[in-house]
């Protein structure tokens, strides 16, 4: 595996950036369309022997970047100085936890990503590369509109220089009052204005403003104008999903009548993704998303695996009126998109059709959906997470479900 997970040369556009990928990580998609395939024990070894831990990513950018050693004593040290020099309120105790070497993976939330990105003196193609090949998270978010203004500000870090994190602050708290005078009743879906949303910031940070005061003014018009689209983004993933779960569409049946025809079970409507209820149920199982040891993993080593990070979904507790005012989890997007092509492609796994070809299908119509309907990040190839789900896609010889399920049990195999 490569030394550095992130390539600094690498020039990415705001619009492009989840197609332009490093190397290793083009390397990987490769594999993916190769035609040798793996059984679930090679998949576990490869996933288990590839990842590169989070602390040592981090460590590894911090020190190419600033041109210190590679030692996290003298990151940490650096980041705390550039942190108060910009005001940017980094503490010591956020610090210890992104650098331990034995905390397994870490999620780092998105103000903190702006903090760093600003303590790094990051470009925007910097900040997006680095989101994406250091921290294997989301590119910032171009429909989100907190995201939006961490966006302009560090495009525009020159002109207003350590000040900048407090610009940004103040235009976030205000976002908040537009919050709460939106009408939910006036929320509409938003699916598919992504890429104006991404061409409205870009055009806003070419546009050479000459002071801050004027900088300022443009963003809240830009705000403004955008806010009913802003708004209703969480009602687009939700309706993604509801479609593809169980009111289907134009040429689309809905995974809960694929699942009945094929199992003869019927799924829950508000949690498909627990084992509530498995028992010995075998065929159903193969559906639900998790493993029946995964508790007893937890309980013996102190936390989750990175794979099921319960950052990246959560599996127990999730309903659909909750997601409507906080957000579709990407987690339940992912798996429910996974499943919907296993049942929806299942004779083509068993027949002449190149896997190669297969996953190709999968992998673009996918990011598609992830992208430009519910706003979030596309399948990251060197992503623990995601990777198990491309690489049942690319490995299985009869049914992406089973091969699903076989990995996850290696994992979870107490």
């Amino acid at each position: 595996m490569p030394n550095e997970p992130y390539n600094d040369n690498l020039p990415v556009d705001l619009r492009s950036a989840r197609h332009r990928v490093g190397d290793y990580t083009k390397h990987l998609l490769n594999e993916y369309s190769s035609s040798e395939l793996m059984t679930s024990e090679e998949a576990f070894n490869s996933l288990a022997a590839e990842h590169l831990p989070f602390a040592e990513r981090l460590t590894r950018f911090v020190s190419g970047r600033l041109g210190i050693p590679d030692d996290p004593k003298d990151v940490k040290r650096a980041i705390r100085e550039a942190s108060d020099r910009k005001g940017l309120g980094i503490s010591s105790a956020l610090l210890s936890q992104w650098f331990a070497p034995d905390k397994g993976e870490i999620r780092i939330s998105t103000s903190c990503i702006f903090k760093l990105c600003l303590a790094l003196e990051l470009t925007l193609d910097q900040a997006v590369g680095f989101v994406y090949d250091c921290l294997y998270q989301n590119w910032f978010n171009y429909r989100n509109a907190e995201e939006l203004v961490y966006i302009f500000f560090i495009g525009l870090q020159d002109l207003f220089g350590n000040g900048t994190y407090e610009a940004a602050r103040s235009v976030i708290e205000a976002l908040d009052s537009r919050k709460q005078v939106a009408n939910p009743a006036h929320i509409q879906d938003v699916t598919g204005y992504t890429k104006l949303l991404g061409a409205g910031i870009k055009d806003l940070l070419e546009s050479g403003f000459t002071s801050a005061d004027e900088a300022l003014d443009a963003l809240d018009h830009y705000l403004e104008s955008s806010w009913p689209i802003l708004t209703g983004v969480q009602r687009s993933a939700l309706r993604t999903y509801d479609t593809y779960f169980k009111t289907g569409g134009v040429g689309l049946r809905p995974l809960t009548e694929m699942y009945r025809e094929v199992t003869g079970f019927v799924l829950p409507e508000t949690s498909y993704l627990d084992m509530t209820g498995v028992g010995a149920e075998v065929k159903r199982k193969r559906l639900l998303w998790g493993a029946l040891n995964r508790d007893m993993w937890v309980k013996a080593n102190g936390s989750d695996w990175d794979i099921l990070n319960k950052e990246d979904i959560k599996l127990e507790h999730h309903s659909v009126k909750r997601m409507l005012t906080q957000g579709m989890c990407r987690g339940n997007i992912v798996a429910l998109l996974f499943f919907h092509f296993a049942l929806e492609n299942k004779g083509l796994f068993t027949s002449k059709v190149s896997h190669g070809i297969l996953f190709q299908r999968f992998y673009e119509s996918l990011n598609m959906t992830l992208v430009d309907e519910c706003g979030m990040m596309p399948l990251h190839p060197r992503k623990p997470f995601d990777r198990i789900f491309m690489l049942s896609i690319a490995n299985s010889k009869g049914d992406p479900i089973v091969y699903l399920n076989e990995l996850l049990e290696r994992f979870y195999s107490l």
